[in-house]
């Protein structure tokens, strides 16, 4: 199914940027102080294209099948959503916090975010070796093109596909000057 297919391709997109923002995260573990700037940029890119955008794609794709879907993977997919979010704004707390020399932030930057990349990872994985199958199997083409259509509607209200922002945003990190610290 090409709306699945469509999803994939963001999860793709979406590990690039999970691997830059481990590089971020390292770098203030190891110097002790926080590249604001960028995580930030990648901060905001989490909660607007993966949390926003990205995931109310798969909330429509599961909602759309929800009646023929095991409540258990309906209700595993909404959690970890809703955990990746709680995660995020704790993230963006200790961040503000990190910019105003706050003492552990840079210690619970570290903590959150490793636990957001583990979360996120984890959860990509899961959909789609268990949820997109299962979708696959209960969805037809007419259900896809709803979907598809769907989707580029949301994309038309992000300004753009999820890929494309996160092209922006590799671009802006690879041709970025050195960092301001936090």
């Amino acid at each position: 199914m090409r709306s699945t297919l469509e999803l994939v391709r963001e999860h793709a997109a979406i590990e690039e940027l999970l691997a830059r923002f481990e590089r971020v995260l390292d770098g203030a573990r190891r110097d002790g102080q926080a590249d604001a700037e960028a995580l930030g940029r990648l901060l905001d890119f989490f909660e607007q294209e993966v949390d926003d955008h990205h995931q109310r794609k798969e909330e429509r794709l599961l909602l759309h099948c929800g009646e023929r879907a095991p409540r258990g993977d309906l209700q595993r997919v909404l959690h970890e959503h809703d955990e990746e979010r709680r995660l995020l704004a704790v993230f963006r707390d200790n961040l503000c916090g990190a910019r105003f020399g706050e003492p552990n932030c840079i210690a619970a930057l570290s903590r959150y975010g490793a636990s957001y990349l583990d979360l996120q990872r984890a959860h990509s994985s899961w959909e789609e070796r268990t949820l997109f199958p299962l979708a696959e199997r209960v969805l037809g083409p007419g259900d896809d093109r709803v979907l598809l259509d769907g989707f580029c509607r949301m994309d038309g209200l992000h300004g753009g596909s999820l890929c494309a922002a996160a092209r922006a945003l590799e671009e802006w990190l690879d041709r970025r000057s050195p960092p301001v610290l936090a």
